[in-house]
This record gives structure tokens, sequence and C-alpha cells, in this order.
């Protein structure tokens, strides 16, 4: 897996691997799923590669950027029905 910092985009790419073995009815059934991944998130300010950390444990990637979002207010959205 790796994350990179592109001006004021973040880019996580990996690749998944899981397979699992069941028994139903008698019969044995293998399931693999695999292939590679790619996100993008567009952060406000261009961030500097040095502030940002990244931590992989029990299955969930942790990543950190510091000082973006400093000074920014959260913003609710409305959310409406559909007619």
């Amino acid at each position: 897996m790796t994350v990179e910092v592109q001006g004021r985009r973040l880019l996580v790419r990996g690749e998944r691997k899981d397979s699992r073995d069941e028994e139903r009815d008698g019969r044995r059934v293998r399931e693999v799923r695999y292939g590679g991944f790619q996100r993008s998130v567009a952060l406000p300010v261009a961030a500097d590669p040095e502030k940002v950390s990244a931590t992989y444990d029990a299955g969930v990637l942790t990543v950190t950027v510091a000082d973006v979002y400093a000074g920014t207010a959260p913003r609710r959205i409305e959310i409406t029905k559909s007619a």
C-alpha cells in the first residue's frame, strides 16, 4: 500500500486480497477476491509531505495530515428529501 501527497491531493493505492473457505451442505466452497484500488482525496490547501503520517493496524489505514485543516470551521450541509 502507498500513500502519496501531490500538491492538494492525497493518493492512497494498494491491492486487496481476500479468500474464504466454507463447508455448505457437504460441499466445500472457496471464494477468492483480489484487485488493485486507488483513492484520491482533495485537500483544502497543499500539504507539506513532512507533516503527513500513516499507520496501518488491524486492517485500518489511518492517515494524518497536520496543519491542512487548521483554522477551517466545519460547514453543515442540509439534507433534503427527494420528492
